[in-house]
């Protein structure tokens, strides 16, 4: 295992200190290791530490990596030696999964870890990994229990739960606190998201661009707004689209939808350059700048949509489109395996999805008769 160190300064506390790090990189992440040293030890002329201090100090850390690389040692080994285990700050550990994602162009994922993250770190500013304590996550529930609803806590006990998942794989958690008893608070249910196939085809009667990207979400079996945009020409196989997800993080199956002559009808309307539809265009310079743009693109599609249903007495969403074809497939009496599978909901181990996978045809059959075209 290769490994580097540099010198660098943290964040500068309320008392105005600056505390001296080394940090240390590693394949995977970086840790950065406290030397019990503040700025006024800084050499501000050649913004470096100043050397005769800090040489007593990074000699021992450095001995034991040079053990670490000779012996062939974990990176937790290292870190158990430095006693920095079970002192590694929550904020900072979870924002390098955040920066991993950024660069894995996974910014909406990115985004939704932050801001869990950003929660808890406004009630616990300082807290470490292993400081939140089951107790510490139930006094978080009961604070936002003051300002969100259920629905929304919910989601932040789910992605923090998974945060902790991914620190015990590291080595930097010895176990999740999100995980336990009795946590999570009951589902509220909210106003919903759906509408009959009449007003869908109302909807799709009133020729506007964002009327005909929901009624193509719905053609294509209730296909988030995200995948949708971010369709390319070589997604498409003959008479079949194929996709992954881009709301899981793991693409592990394949999606498999049937392309019916309106949705090609559809398609051909609004061909794109970058993508298979002129609702984004690429930006290979920054990820963070390519998700602002399908931000603006939702933005305005939903928009568009609350402003030309307005007038047959609904303001609809493109949430609407999926929730729409669940409810439909449901009212016509299809399983929830089968509607689920259609979705490309996540929840089941990958065994158990090769195993209980329809036949196609009867996908598409179900497919057809959901959307009015059977």
């Amino acid at each position: 295992m290769k490994i580097t160190t540099i010198i660098t300064l943290g964040k500068t506390k309320a008392n105005g200190d600056r505390a001296i790090y080394l940090r240390v990189r590693y394949e995977g992440g970086k840790k950065d290791i406290p030397l019990n040293l503040f700025c006024e030890r800084w050499d501000k002329s050649t913004d470096r530490v100043l050397k005769s201090v800090v040489e007593d100090r990074v000699y021992n850390v450095r001995q034991l990596i040079y053990q670490l690389e000779k012996e062939g040692h974990s990176i937790d080994w290292l870190f158990q030696k430095l006693g920095t285990a079970a002192t590694s700050s929550f904020y900072d550990a979870g924002m390098d999964h955040v920066e991993k994602l950024i660069s894995m162009g996974k910014i909406g994922n990115a985004s939704a870890y932050k801001t869990s993250i950003d929660q808890v770190s406004k009630l616990y500013p300082n807290i470490t990994i292993s400081g939140l304590t089951k107790e510490k996550v139930v006094s978080f529930i009961e604070h936002k229990k003051r300002t969100v609803v259920n629905n929304t806590i919910r989601r932040h006990v789910k992605i923090l739960s998974s945060l902790y998942n991914i620190f015990i794989k590291a080595g930097k958690a010895q176990s999740n606190p999100f995980k336990a008893d009795g946590l999570m608070p009951p589902y509220t249910i909210t106003r919903k998201r759906n509408i009959k196939i009449d007003v869908i085809n109302k909807v799709y009667s009133l020729n506007t661009k964002a009327t005909d990207l929901f009624y193509l979400c719905f053609l294509l079996r209730g296909m988030d707004f995200y995948d949708l945009a971010h369709l390319t020409q070589a997604n498409i196989q003959g008479e079949y689209l194929y996709y992954y997800r881009g709301k899981l993080e793991e693409k592990t199956l394949q999606i498999q939808v049937k392309l019916i002559p309106k949705a090609l009808h559809i398609i051909e309307m609004y061909k794109g350059d970058d993508y298979l539809l002129d609702v984004i265009s690429m930006d290979a310079n920054s990820n963070t700048k390519a998700y602002s743009k399908y931000r603006v693109a939702l933005k305005n599609v939903n928009q568009g949509l609350g402003v030309a249903t307005e007038d047959i007495g609904y303001k609809i969403s493109t949430k609407f489109a999926r929730h729409s074809f669940a409810t439909i497939g449901k009212q016509l009496g299809y399983s929830k395996d089968l509607i689920g599978e259609m979705l490309g909901h996540s929840g089941r181990t990958i065994t158990d999805v090769y195993l209980d996978m329809f036949d196609q045809h009867i996908v598409d059959d179900a497919h057809l008769n959901i959307v009015g075209q059977g």
